[in-house]
């Protein structure tokens, strides 16, 4: 939102991004890696200073700014390259079971496209069939 935000802000110069991040969510990571190229896109260059850990999604977006500032001791890299999804939702239906998801973000949608309880959408396959291209 705050990286949107300064992408329509015309006395927003530059970006510094400060990243402290395990990783996380890898549709959320690939999101915010979107919002940093846009604004680099639009001539406003985005340094991202790195705290204690940026790691895998923390690092798939550093990837995407004009420079990266890290301290010596900063654990950095481990962009996952393998993933897998269970689909389980045949088994599910034949022993008449129901997974009710419960989400704690606003979209309602959390880890729900890793459930094993249902396949891909046909827009949630795209999206990660793009990632390992990028």
């Amino acid at each position: 939102k705050q990286l949107r935000r300064a992408l329509k802000d015309a006395d927003v110069q530059a970006v510094v991004l400060r990243i402290d991040s395990g990783g996380g969510d890898a549709i959320a990571s690939d999101a915010i890696h979107r919002e940093v190229l846009a604004l680099r896109a639009a001539g406003k260059p985005v340094v991202v200073s790195m705290g204690s850990v940026a790691a895998s999604g923390g690092y798939l977006i550093a990837t995407a700014a004009d420079s990266i500032v890290a301290q010596p001791g900063t654990i950095t890299g481990s962009i996952g390259v393998v993933m897998a999804k269970l689909d389980a939702s045949a088994l599910l239906k034949r022993q008449r079971l129901k997974v009710l998801p419960v989400s704690l973000d606003r979209l309602g949608t959390g880890a729900e496209p890793l459930s094993a309880a249902r396949p891909f959408s046909s827009k949630q396959l795209q999206q990660f069939e793009r990632l390992p291209g990028e």
